[in-house]
């Protein structure tokens, strides 16, 4: 049923998004004044990304990841002094305008929004990454980072892996937590998103201008491919999990992300791995990456697929009922997967 209504909240994306819009502004018609045309433009964008992040939500059955969607948009409009009264508005148009454009079928999604309102109600928070024995370091390295200071993030990194830090836990304790830390600061208005974009280009540059150095001739283990479904632009995680992988023995066919899913079966027709890795950031991506799913499980039935990154956290269920092996909330946890298949071959 949720399937049905994901679909067909995507048909009706355009339409949604309109009536939303011309709904808040009937309730806010000081707006038209104090924001003029682009103040309506960026309304009808939030109402698309809202209503995307619903549909990820629906087609993962679970009103628990559009909580979570809810939770993380309130800290970031809080951190910038917008309240959470404005969120829940937007959210309680939105199931008036799908009651009005789907009708009954619309119903379903009312679990969801009143989740999505319930958390807009609670204080807005910002997510925290626990400190641990490393935390020097990652100041250290995002001190650099922040600050465009591309030799000394390299020389930070350097010194980790002079100390003693395996090359698998710098990605992982590192570049991966690094970046999780920037996301933090940006959501609480700490950082701006061109920080957090050269942070980001700076982490890539010395992961690969370190790689080289790790790099040694190990046993082959096996091939992988790995891919991020058409739509999902972040790309870094992806390759980190990709870069661990050959650092262990692994041939890894890295194909980026954003990749239609009809490219992505062509080039494992082509390749013939032993195990495909499928990436998504972003709750939104979750319906596409469960449409790739099927397709391959339909085209290549023997070949595991395991599944990575945060659209994840709140969907593992239907991810499993999908048919793939596990799904992975980190790094470590995708290691893990991938080398429970290379010892299932070996069995």
């Amino acid at each position: 049923m949720t399937e049905a209504l994901a679909l067909a909240i995507d048909l009706q994306t355009e339409r949604l998004a309109l009536g939303i819009t011309e709904a808040f502004y009937a309730r806010h018609p000081e707006w038209e004044q104090r924001f003029g045309p682009k103040g309506r433009l960026r309304c009808v964008e939030d109402a698309r990304f809202h209503l995307r992040f619903l549909r990820g939500a629906l087609r993962a059955g679970s009103p628990s990841a559009f909580e979570s969607y809810a939770r993380w948009t309130n800290g970031v409009l809080g951190a910038r002094g917008v309240g959470g009264v404005h969120l829940a508005l937007y959210f309680e148009l939105m199931q008036a305008e799908l009651d009005k454009v789907l009708g009954a079928d619309a119903k379903g999604a009312a679990p969801f929004i009143a989740a999505g309102i319930a958390a807009c109600q609670a204080p807005a928070t910002a997510d925290v990454t626990l400190p641990d024995a490393h935390e020097p370091t990652r100041e250290q390295y995002l001190e650099a980072v922040l600050s465009g200071r591309r030799a000394d993030a390299l020389a930070v990194a350097a010194r980790a892996f002079d100390a003693g830090w395996a090359p698998a836990e710098l990605y992982s304790g590192l570049f991966t937590r690094s970046q999780y830390r920037l996301g933090e600061l940006w959501q609480a208005n700490r950082i701006s998103v061109a920080q957090e974009h050269m942070a980001s280009a700076i982490t890539q540059w010395v992961a690969a201008s370190l790689y080289p150095r790790w790099r040694k001739a190990r046993q082959p283990i096996g091939k992988a491919l790995l891919f991020g479904v058409e739509g999902e632009l972040h790309q870094l995680g992806l390759q980190f999990m990709a870069d661990v992988l050959e650092l262990e023995g692994w041939s890894v066919i890295f194909l980026g992300t954003n990749l239609p899913t009809t490219a992505a079966l062509g080039a494992i027709d082509e390749h013939r791995p032993d195990v495909i890795g499928v990436a998504a950031t972003m709750l939104f991506s979750l319906p596409a990456t469960l449409d790739a799913v099927g397709e391959l499980g339909a085209r290549f039935p023997d070949l595991p697929v395991v599944l990575g990154g945060r659209a994840f956290a709140d969907a593992a269920e239907a991810c499993r009922e999908a048919g793939v092996v596990g799904v992975a909330d980190s790094l470590e946890a995708g290691r893990t997967l991938v080398a429970g298949v290379a010892a299932t071959r070996a069995g």
